[in-house]
């Protein structure tokens, strides 16, 4: 049983959490679930789950956002804390709503909900006890009028006859809003389920993609990478078909600016 005081501690960080990582502060988010993870071990299931999912959605988000050596490490914590959130997700035992309403007491701020579902109860167990007192007057007696076409000449007889209690049939008296509420409560673990799973296979294919393209875009580095002079200082005594087509080509001769001068003075000396 998680303490009331821890339970609501924890149902208030949430929204910050939520915040942390909807403000694209993720190295925060991270931290922030994982030290509290770390210092509070009586964490309700479902708080839990929340935990884990948003301290593998910060660390899924920045391995996306790095550069592929470095994005290994991100990737296998966003995996593990993902399979965390899905393991506390299926349970042996399905989650009730009995376990977060004992949670609160009837004096604590929380407790407006199991209030509501008593005040219902005891609504619908009213509507009850007056429908079925509604059925009364068919217990009262009958009595059977001589009609005027009878064939025989017993119309003078009164015959009273009691007709058989109707007993309507039982009404339910399960309170409808407890069983909305179970139902979306468990339409939403199930569907935030879903989507930690959808999380977790996204990042398994990318770990599963991230080694190919990593290797592709190492060898076309190195084969874009001019070769070192120590390779070249290696093959010294083996003749370098490279070097000998350079010496020979036949290269212009460099600008030589003193037939310019000359020409520039003549006309200088002449103006």
């Amino acid at each position: 049983m998680v303490p009331e005081s821890q339970y609501c501690q924890t149902r208030a960080i949430i929204p910050e959490t939520k915040h942390l990582f909807q403000s694209r502060r993720y190295v925060q988010c991270a931290t922030f679930c994982e030290r509290f993870l770390s210092r509070h071990h009586e964490v309700h299931p479902v708080h839990k789950a929340y935990l884990h999912f948003y301290f593998a959605l910060a660390h899924d988000t920045m391995a996306r956002e790095t550069t592929l050596k470095h994005r290994s490490a991100g990737l296998d914590l966003a995996e593990q804390h993902y399979r965390a959130a899905i393991e506390i997700l299926t349970p042996s035992e399905p989650y009730n709503l009995d376990d977060i309403l004992s949670l609160l007491s009837p004096g604590s701020e929380h407790s407006n909900q199991p209030n509501r579902f008593r005040r219902l109860s005891s609504i619908s167990h009213r509507s009850a006890s007056s429908s079925t007192t509604s059925h009364e007057p068919l217990d009262r007696t009958w009595e059977r009028v001589d009609s005027p076409y009878d064939d025989d000449g017993a119309s003078s007889q009164i015959s009273s006859f009691r007709p058989d209690k109707h007993r309507p049939t039982p009404i339910m008296t399960t309170n409808a809003a407890r069983a909305y509420h179970e139902e979306q409560f468990s339409a939403e673990l199930f569907s935030f389920l879903g989507m930690v799973q959808s999380h977790l296979h996204s990042v398994q294919q990318l770990r599963t993609a991230a080694p190919v393209s990593w290797l592709r875009s190492r060898s076309s580095t190195l084969s874009s990478r001019p070769d070192s002079r120590d390779s070249s200082n290696a093959s010294e005594g083996e003749p370098d078909p490279l070097r000998a087509g350079r010496k020979s080509v036949n290269f212009r001769p460099r600008f030589d600016p003193t037939s310019i001068q000359k020409l520039c003075n003549e006309a200088l000396s002449e103006l």
